[in-house]
């Protein structure tokens, strides 16, 4: 890697990537300028936790995952837990993410949110993005279901979020989705 600074004040970096183990893979390289300045400003609407109440009472639809196709038998049971971000429109969006579980169920389980809707923002004065996680429980009969659960971050609205707690999510209420 070569750094050079240039006279208009932006910096030439030069990567090569020779190779000298007899394998007749040809030599590689590629140049980047950096140039000073502030960052680009994202802006977004602010995210505000929502309760599993208040989740619950804006979803309009919500298709239940389905149990991968798997050969491995007996089933497996497992519970994924994912943080939605729901958009100003109602929509699951991205920075929605996969927080825990057996990775056998993550495809699943994120086309399944990435298909829910919600009520739009009602607060169109000043619109906001939501946050809360879905609990999605895979059954070893290759059922599902899924629960609403606290959002783990603080917003930007003075919640503080909550602590993930294994226990208190085995007794969370499954919602009525379908299938």
């Amino acid at each position: 890697m070569q750094l050079l600074p240039l006279a208009d004040g932006r910096l030439q970096i030069k990567y090569k990537f020779e190779f000298h183990d007899k394998s007749g893979r040809r030599d590689l390289g590629h140049e980047e300028l950096f140039v000073r300045g502030d960052p680009p400003q994202v802006t977004r609407p602010p995210i505000r936790n929502l309760t599993p109440e208040e989740a619950a009472k804006r979803i309009l639809q919500c298709p239940l995952p389905h149990y991968p196709d798997s050969h491995v038998r007996p089933l497996l049971a497992g519970t994924v837990d994912i943080g939605l971000i729901i958009s100003t429109s109602g929509n699951v969006t991205e920075g929605t993410r996969f927080l825990h579980g057996p990775t056998f169920f993550r495809d699943s389980a994120m086309q399944a949110v990435f298909t829910w809707k919600f009520e739009p923002d009602p607060n169109q004065a000043h619109p906001t993005l939501a946050r809360v996680r879905a609990i999605i429980r895979y059954k070893a009969d290759s059922t599902t279901e899924v629960a609403l659960a606290p959002a783990i971050l603080p917003d930007a609205f003075g919640d503080r979020g909550t602590p993930r707690n294994e226990e208190a999510e085995a007794l969370l209420p499954p919602m009525q989705c379908e299938n």
